[in-house]
């Protein structure tokens, strides 16, 4: 098996009408550099695979994860390719986290966290325990990554609300929180899921993707909702820009009172027709954002993905089918 690396330059153009209203940009990729490894003997997987803003390194993991954790860092200057963890666990893998200044890595094994080393040294290990309203979470583990600044570990938090995402009571609470593993304290960022989210049930993607891009600044989209939420260091709100299709769309929702009238074929029907955004996330090579937009074609029962681009300062670059 090999993995093969692709550095691309994109030059976009766009074509516009002589009244200058939008229409769809094409893309055209001017430069390409691409090389691989051979990776026969390393069972390497994609699925968990990140880079970090202002990264040269791209950090994957081997696919079979139940018995065994592996970590490998990728030098996309060199294409050298180390392992940097090897353990054996019975734990459940969540997620991870790689702190390159350190060289420490961070898992997330189900209801615990293990800190190690570069050389497989376990550093710490501790339980999260019992979490106020909800629970530490890693339903993203790649799209919502769980990220550490000094002892503090920014980590998505699930609300204790029994109907999640039919209750507006899911709502009130952050979609963020800050875990410090030194104090166990838990302290609410101000981070909140939009207000329409509040209001009206939407559907059960309601999950948002969060990621940061450069300065650290976080990034935070929504499924039904088309604009990027760009958070400071702090977690405190600084900008919001739009960030979806330039095509028609609209996303339909149930007022909460009137769920429990309905047909269980009638609100399956809602959830699973209702298109939605996912996927997003920055490409720090290409400095540019990246989302997915997803709608179903009823007709021919087919799921229909739109990739949506966009430069660093926010403007419209294009989309593809």
């Amino acid at each position: 098996m090999k993995v093969f690396i692709f550095l691309f330059v994109l030059i976009f153009c766009m074509g516009c009408s002589e009244d200058k209203t939008e229409s769809l940009k094409t893309l055209e990729i001017v430069s390409v550099k691409v090389d691989s490894l051979d990776v026969s003997n390393l069972n390497i997987s994609l699925t968990y695979a990140l880079q970090y803003p202002d990264s040269k390194y791209i950090f994957l993991t081997n696919s079979n994860l139940e018995d065994s954790i592996k970590i490998y860092s990728l030098n996309t200057d060199t294409y050298k390719l180390k392992n940097i963890l090897q353990i054996s666990t019975a734990s459940d893998f969540e997620a991870y986290y790689v702190d390159e200044l350190d060289s420490l890595i961070y898992l997330f094994l189900d209801e615990e966290i293990a800190i190690y080393d570069f050389q497989n040294r376990l550093i710490k290990q501790q339980s999260f325990g019992e979490i106020k309203d909800g629970y530490l979470t890693n339903l993203k583990p790649t799209f919502f990554y769980p990220y550490v600044q000094d002892t503090k570990i920014h980590i998505e938090f699930f609300p204790d609300v029994e109907d999640t995402y039919t209750d507006p009571r899911f709502y009130q609470f952050p979609f963020q929180v800050a875990y410090d593993i030194e104090t166990k304290e838990v302290t609410y960022s101000e981070m909140y899921y939009p207000q329409e989210y509040k209001e009206k049930c939407y559907g059960y993607n309601f999950i948002p993707d969060r990621f940061q891009s450069t300065d650290n600044i976080q990034v935070a989209s929504f499924p039904y909702n088309d604009s990027a939420y760009i958070y400071n260091t702090q977690g405190k709100l600084v900008d919001v820009k739009y960030f979806g299709t330039k095509a028609e769309h609209s996303f339909q929702y149930i007022p909460f009172e009137e769920i429990e009238n309905l047909q269980r074929e009638v609100f399956d029907d809602f959830n699973t027709s209702m298109p939605f955004y996912g996927l997003s996330q920055y490409i720090p090579f290409a400095e540019i954002y990246v989302r997915n937009y997803f709608s179903f074609n009823k007709e021919k029962n087919s799921l229909n993905i739109t990739i949506i681009f966009y430069d660093k300062n926010w403007k419209y670059i294009g989309e593809v089918k």
